[in-house]
């Protein structure tokens, strides 16, 4: 869990002391603002360490009767889990709200379309399948920049409410509302990792050996501006560094979800990773053993 948490407000304070005399321990306790859940309002009542670590948590009625009902709870508690998602969300937002700039992908896009047009009458079925799936995947990643950074700027927006929240209850409309857009934006960024790591299957390697091997020299002699075609080579460059480094990154939660669950995965592959991204489901695996985790150290059950 992060340091701070957002529709959250302290109660008390007690400092203690800790393993040296000059060193304190902050025991928080805190109060969450009243969520509503079926059509009734309820709060979430937690004792941290220095707001780093939760040691007590419960949910309790608007007139104060701990809730003992283990649906409400972990209705409450859900919540809770994107409450923590939104908190640490700041620096991918700022991130990708710059990633939809039409000056940085629309060049690109004309003038690789362009280089496939150009090389065309040279090149083979197979050279010019990777071809226009790399201008494919040029597109999308713009298509879905476009949304991921609409989406981020919602986010954003859901965020600064929830850190000055001016009202002391949350409807489930707003709650509803939140978590969708917040899974909606999450889902997108992960088709977005699909498609740059399936690039890297069907496409990258091929056409930086067209664009760049001394083999074919002679087809790019039909290429009119080199500009492009170096602009081209550096995105490669960066997107397969990126897509190494996601599959390496993917592969670590594919081990902790079946180390954490009882789902079996199988023999890891990047054919399955894709699938799994563009579909969503290892956000879904991944997004459940947090909450079991979440429900099992704060209340005792799964």
């Amino acid at each position: 869990m992060s340091k701070k948490f957002l529709a959250f407000k302290p109660i008390s304070g007690i400092y203690e002391e800790a393993w040296a005399p000059h060193e304190k321990i902050t025991e928080l306790a805190e109060m969450s603002v009243l969520l509503e859940v079926e059509g009734k309002y309820y709060r979430i009542l937690r004792n941290t360490l220095d707001r780093k670590r939760s040691r007590k948590m419960l949910v309790c009625q608007e007139d104060g009767q701990i809730v003992k009902d283990k649906s409400i709870t972990k209705e409450c508690f859900n919540y809770f889990v994107y409450l923590d998602l939104y908190d640490l969300s700041k620096r991918n937002i700022k991130f990708d709200q710059k990633q939809a700039d039409k000056k940085k992908h629309e060049p690109m896009i004309e003038g690789f379309k362009a280089i496939v047009q150009e090389l065309k009458p040279v090149l083979s079925e197979e050279e010019n399948e990777a071809m226009a799936f790399h201008l494919y995947y040029f597109e999308e990643i713009y298509r879905l920049s476009i949304i991921i950074a609409d989406l981020a700027s919602k986010v954003e927006e859901f965020r600064n409410q929830l850190k000055s929240i001016e009202t002391d209850r949350l409807s489930a409309e707003f709650i509803n509302e939140s978590r969708q857009t917040l899974r909606s934006w999450r889902l997108l960024r992960k088709q977005l990792d699909s498609i740059l790591i399936e690039d890297g299957e069907r496409a990258r390697p091929l056409v930086t050996k067209i664009l760049k091997g001394w083999r074919y020299r002679k087809q790019r002699k039909h290429i009119t501006n080199w500009g492009d075609k170096d602009r081209v080579l550096k995105e490669m460059q960066g997107a397969d560094y990126a897509s190494k480094r996601y599959v390496k990154g993917y592969k670590k939660d594919f081990q902790l979800i079946e180390l954490n669950s009882e789902i079996v995965k199988g023999p890891f592959s990047v054919d399955k990773l894709i699938e799994e991204l563009r579909t969503g489901l290892i956000e879904d695996q991944m997004m459940e053993i947090s909450e079991k985790k979440f429900f099992r150290e704060a209340l005792g059950f799964i």
